[in-house]
């Protein structure tokens, strides 16, 4: 189990309710792109402003929110072909030797 963690940023000047009212979309752009790279989520997500003073780029006006949750990787699948004349063998030992 893994904690992932996104990020991102909005103009400093954006009230944060607004922010929280915009978080659906957020942890939806969140959530997808850990689900393509083939995790599964394994609590829930949560989020928050980041209050520190290197979560805010001042210079630039900008506050940073971080989005957070478990993760776990889901198992990979792979699937292929086996010629015709290694089935009888791969049957009787139950092992996968192609020599």
């Amino acid at each position: 189990m893994e904690l992932l963690k996104g990020y991102f940023t909005v103009p400093s000047d954006i009230p944060d309710q607004r922010v929280v009212d915009c978080m659906d979309d957020y942890i939806k752009k969140y959530a997808d792109s850990f689900d393509k790279e083939g995790w599964k989520l394994t609590s829930k997500i949560v989020y928050g402003k980041i209050l520190s003073p290197l979560g805010e780029d001042i210079r630039e006006g900008r506050s940073r929110w971080a989005i957070w949750a478990n993760w776990e990787r889901k198992p990979v699948i792979h699937t292929f072909e086996v010629d015709d004349k290694y089935v009888p063998k791969l049957l009787e030992t139950g092992k996968f030797c192609f020599n």
